[in-house]
């Protein structure tokens, strides 16, 4: 397609130049007209008599509103005008790019592409130690941190498209990564807390924030703060003896806003830790007391993030958005796509969240959202990819007082090229309604994929736990419906890995138990049936094994993949393992399965189905250390 942009061209030229071959535009003097004009107070899109324009105020708008006129100009509609206005100051994603997978350059400018088409404005990549600092060769040590050229490049990328590129680090806890080696024994508090007072742990904050200003444009840094689980009860109990942690919390924020203002920042920070310190019942506890003095001694300038990923009420959410009120300073509120501990992306709760919470941050005024992208270590087994209907969401609830399902289906269309059917196959994890009602006590597995992968053919610890429901079926029909899908083009390798992962799923949630039954009852047909299907569950998982890391480091450092290749390595082994175990008990080497006698008890105590597991270490083995 043909396009001739002229008017208040200069300003996205930039980007027009970098996202054309994207969008299969040429950028000439002979193609259809189009008229830029900036300033106007809300998006349009229009056609007249073969003359097209597009309006826009923020440049992020502009990009949206070109996903939408090259969809009209397709359809060959000539005559028309269609006006959006956002409903947010700043709309946008925070990438985890610390545990463990740090998106490669060229990964992180495709992206950044992609949300600038759906109309976002704001990227965080959230850097814990997976960022330079000269003065500490040891900060970001084999963790694939970004050189100084590296963020430079990717903010230099969003600057194209309108998009703020915020800093997202840490400046408290979150820190284990790097306290762990020798040359942070003076300023660790804990095993992932820095030490509140000491004055080397604030040289060590001011060169974090330093080597932030010399990469990002942004006004704006993220200064983290959250889950600082142990405050002061480390080594500052040691030299100090016993502190109030709302004093500590408040006196080490006063010095990092300082030390952010030092380098032209204005710092916004996670909230919950004044609740948690305030009654430390739960993230965000209706029920906590904070100190009166807390608003005056709170630095004038910092913004608070309010997150939350579970909440599925308008009325919850507005709630404890207003439970800030007392803080007396600008609330911002960040969801999630639920990413972490799990195989496959949960889509239909990333959706019925953000559904809620938006209409309630929508109700309350609140300027600046973003959606949350977060991995877990090892159990960082998604790809970025598969969360874009989840940002495609976001997008949608920043143009829209509502969003029905056709509408986000027909956007997803216009603004990626991909069809929203076809990625809804993706989300095997995501349950019906009518599924759910299979449990009658209402709870039901939120992350089988990832525990069923991990599940032990021979010890099985979450053989009960995961008993009560048909997933054998489930898993046959995800995969026929995968093979039945279209070819997905340039994403077509997405949807073959999770096919795969599907494939050894359907053998893996029920051959342990198959496995235990025939033993104990002594069937040796069955199990030298099952023999034979362990063996060509090792090919599968080990193909897989493989295949994954390849696509791993098309999207990801190779720095991360070390962690995820262990945990996938152990599930090869232990399937090569029993196979080898139940061979020689058929062939009389052995005279029993000791492991096969054991009792299956329910993993966490109680007969229900679990609800999540956080880390597949934590259920591969009773023996391991966890620590």
């Amino acid at each position: 397609m043909k396009l001739h942009f002229f008017g208040d061209v200069s300003s996205v030229f930039d980007g027009l130049d970098a996202i054309k071959n994207r969008l299969l535009i040429e950028l000439c003097s002979d193609g259809e007209q189009v008229q830029v004009i900036s300033g106007n107070g809300f998006l349009e899109i229009s056609g007249t008599h073969g003359i097209y324009s597009i309006k826009y105020q923020k440049k992020a708008e502009f990009f949206r509103g070109l996903s939408i006129l090259i969809d009209r100009i397709k359809k060959g509609e000539h005559d028309f005008i269609q006006t959006e206005f956002s409903r947010f100051d700043t709309c946008g994603t925070m990438v985890d790019v610390s545990r463990n997978g740090v998106l490669t350059l060229q990964t992180a400018k495709d992206f950044i592409e992609r949300i600038a088409l759906m109309g976002l404005n704001m990227l965080m990549l959230y850097t814990e130690d997976t960022y330079r600092i000269e003065q500490y060769p040891w900060f970001g040590y084999m963790r694939g941190a970004y050189t100084q050229d590296e963020l430079r490049a990717i903010d230099a990328h969003c600057q194209k498209f309108g998009i703020e590129c915020i800093p997202c680090i840490q400046t408290l806890g979150h820190l284990k990564t790097t306290l762990r080696w020798p040359y942070a024994d003076e300023i660790r508090d804990t095993q992932s807390v820095l030490l509140v007072d000491e004055p080397k742990t604030y040289d060590f904050i001011e060169e974090m924030i330093r080597a932030c200003r010399v990469c990002f444009t942004s006004h704006r840094i993220h200064i983290g703060l959250d889950e600082a689980f142990g405050l002061g009860e480390g080594r500052y109990k040691e030299l100090h003896g016993s502190s109030n942690k709302y004093e500590l919390m408040i006196r080490h924020i006063e010095k990092v806003s300082a030390i952010a203002k030092k380098y032209d920042f204005t710092p916004m920070m996670w909230s919950d830790m004044f609740f948690r310190l305030g009654k430390p019942q739960g993230d965000y506890d209706p029920e906590a007391i904070l100190p009166s003095d807390a608003a005056q001694r709170l630095p004038k300038q910092l913004g608070l993030v309010y997150w939350d990923y579970c909440l599925e009420s308008t009325d919850q959410t507005h709630k404890i958005l207003q439970m800030h009120d007392v803080l007396e300073r600008e609330v911002m509120f960040a969801g999630g796509i639920w990413t972490w501990n799990r195989m496959v992306v949960n889509m239909e709760k990333s959706f019925k969240t953000a559904r809620c919470q938006l209409r309630a941050c929508k109700q309350k005024g609140i300027r600046t959202v973003f959606v949350t992208i977060w991995g877990s270590g090892s159990a960082n087994a998604y790809n970025i990819y598969a969360t874009l209907p989840g940002l495609q969401m976001y997008a949608e609830q920043c143009y829209c007082d509502e969003v029905s399902d056709k509408h986000l289906e027909r956007m997803f269309k216009i603004c990626t090229g991909y069809d929203m059917h076809a990625f809804s196959k993706l989300y095997f994890d995501d349950f019906t309604d009518e599924e759910k009602e299979t449990y009658s006590d209402g709870s039901f597995c939120v992350n089988p994929s990832f525990q069923h992968y991990h599940n032990d053919v021979l010890i099985g610890l979450l053989d009960q736990s995961l008993s009560g429901f048909d997933f054998k079926t489930r898993y046959q029909r995800i995969i026929e419906n995968l093979c039945q899908l279209p070819n997905q083009g340039d994403m077509q390798w997405l949807f073959d890995s999770h096919r795969k992962l599907a494939e050894i799923l359907l053998i893996k949630c029920d051959i342990g138990p198959r496995l235990t039954s025939a033993y104990r009852s002594g069937n040796r047909a069955t199990m030298q049936a099952i023999c034979d299907e362990l063996e060509s569950l090792n090919k599968k998982c080990e193909q897989f094994h493989l295949e994954y890391g390849n696509i791993w480091h098309r999207t990801y450092k190779p720095f991360g993949w070390e962690a995820l290749d262990l945990d996938m390595a152990w599930v090869d082994e232990r399937t090569k393992w029993a196979h080898h175990r139940v061979q020689m008990y058929l062939s009389d080497e052995i005279n029993r399965i000791e492991e096969l006698e054991a009792d299956r008890f329910f993993f966490n105590g109680i007969e229900r189905p679990l609800t999540e597991v956080a880390s597949p270490r934590s259920f591969i083995s009773a023996a391991y250390n966890m620590n």
